[in-house]
């Protein structure tokens, strides 16, 4: 009797499977946002941001901070991580006071962007800042 319920529980066991083997354990992929960043030497200072690009004119010599708001408007929590990347990544030029945090639900918060520019600096520099939330 015992070899007969072994069987039957096994059989049901394969039966579950099979109905209900293509259950899928997704995890969800990040959500991006990709900004491209030009960075150049100027007389004078100057932001401009037209879509995903961001223009800066920036004197010799200069440090200053700017914001960017990032709003959860997702009904769950989500990681927020933000990279600075290819000729930004190290860069003394410009760097993030905060590179990860989590945002509940409609919560907003402004990440601090640090901008130094040497006193002999010439030229421009290019990258991106991108944005990833979980």
């Amino acid at each position: 009797m015992k070899n007969y319920i072994k069987g039957g529980i096994l059989i049901i066991i394969i039966a579950f499977l099979l109905i209900y083997g293509n259950i899928d354990v997704q995890t969800k992929q990040p959500d991006v946002r990709e900004f491209t960043i030009f960075m150049k030497i100027w007389p004078e200072f100057s932001a401009t941001k037209l879509d995903s690009l961001i223009y800066i004119s920036i004197p010799n010599g200069t440090e200053m901070f700017s914001g960017i708001l990032i709003q959860n408007n997702d009904p769950k929590e989500n990681e927020i991580r933000i990279y600075l990347e290819d000729n930004l990544t190290n860069s003394n030029w410009i760097s993030l006071q905060e590179d990860f945090f989590i945002l509940q639900p409609n919560e907003s918060k402004e990440v601090v962007l640090e901008l130094h520019t040497p006193t002999d600096a010439t030229g421009s520099i290019n990258g991106k800042l991108r944005i990833e939330s979980r």
